[in-house]
């Protein structure tokens, strides 16, 4: 199954665009690939910027907790346990991982030829979201990209120049 989403949003001061197009463009992108075909594009094509950036804070020996075995420390803890116990103790391959989430959220929401991101990110499934899940001049539109040139995602910032350059 296939899920596309299309929007009227040309750019800030027009709404006539066709939400049906992107949805017949990116279904027939995928016409006659296979998922592993359509997977291995998506990995390429995300990979470039994502491969471009490694972090190595150390390794995880938290009292009473074992961290991944590819550290060779045991069992794997979930996410969740691992963000519970982040405050009890030192837990370095954790605040790494967190760096690559941030790298991950960026890169998902504001690639080039895409928009940038906005306060909820593409992620928003609401009709009526907080603040209208608006694109913003204030400091959350800065807060998105604050680590795009720390950690070796300057493309990330071409959506960002370009609603600017539009605006």
């Amino acid at each position: 199954i296939y899920l596309t989403a299309g929007t009227n949003y040309k750019n800030y001061n027009d709404i006539t665009a066709d939400p049906k197009l992107p949805c017949i463009n990116a279904l027939a992108s995928v016409a006659g690939k296979t998922y592993q075909q359509i997977k291995a594009a998506h990995i390429k094509e995300y990979q470039k910027y994502f491969n471009s950036f490694s972090i190595t804070l150390g390794n995880s020996k938290l009292s009473g907790t074992k961290a991944p075995p590819s550290e060779g420390f045991g069992e794997v803890l979930s996410t969740e346990d691992r963000l519970n116990n982040f405050a009890k103790g030192n837990d370095p391959s954790f605040a790494a991982l967190y760096v690559q989430y941030g790298r991950y959220l960026l890169i998902s929401s504001s690639r080039p030829g895409t928009r940038p991101a906005n306060l909820q990110g593409i992620w928003n499934d609401l009709v009526n979201p907080p603040w209208g899940s608006k694109y913003t001049t204030n400091i959350n539109a800065e807060m998105n990209y604050w680590p795009a040139e720390l950690l070796n995602l300057s493309a990330m910032h071409e959506p960002l120049f370009d609603m600017i350059s539009e605006l």
